[in-house]
């Protein structure tokens, strides 16, 4: 398997309201060789829930520590 052309990546935290605006976007691009990363920052909202409903193996939610907004999280995304 080879990795994808694009990586997304989104850190968030209790903001399911804007991914429900960004994902579709990203969904509806011509591009399909890509990879969204979304960093869970100890969210507890619907943004898991939501993320999980999306079923689409593109689609990935890392799970972290309560940061709150560090910058370097998205860091973390990369394995």
């Amino acid at each position: 398997m080879t990795a994808p052309l694009v990586s997304i990546c989104f850190s968030t935290f209790n903001h399911v309201h804007f991914l429900r605006q960004s994902i579709p976007s990203i969904l509806a691009q011509t591009e399909t060789d890509w990879e969204l990363l979304i960093w869970d920052d100890g969210c507890d909202d619907d943004t898991c829930s939501y993320v999980e409903s999306l079923a689409d193996p593109r689609v990935h939610i890392l799970h972290g520590t309560r940061s709150h907004g560090d910058p370097l999280v998205l860091n973390r995304a990369y394995f």
